[in-house]
């Protein structure tokens, strides 16, 4: 059920974006939740809302940014991670206003 229109079953359907977001809150992971992250921490993990439609969001990794340069609207963009063969996962990074 769609807890926007209350649709049983929703209608989605599948529509390319620009990638473009902003953060609307962000975590530093600080400890590996999983052995195959341990060394990767300290990562920072990310609540991005693109930039296509209000309340259209992502959680994913952000990449190449400093703690004191995290804040509430950072713009971004996505990049993708190739991880294993035909696996690839999002990545976000910062992008000059």
């Amino acid at each position: 059920m769609c807890i926007s229109c209350r649709a049983d079953p929703p209608e989605l359907e599948w529509a390319a974006v620009s990638g473009k977001g902003r953060v609307k809150t962000w975590t530093i992971m600080r400890d590996a939740f999983l052995p195959g992250f341990a060394q990767e921490v300290p990562y920072v993990v990310a609540d991005i809302e693109l930039v296509e439609q209000p309340g259209l969001r992502i959680v994913a990794r952000l990449a190449d940014v400093a703690e004191d340069e995290l804040a509430l609207g950072l713009p971004v963009e996505v990049g993708f991670d190739d991880v294993a063969g035909g696996i690839s996962i999002p990545r976000f990074t910062p992008v000059q206003p």
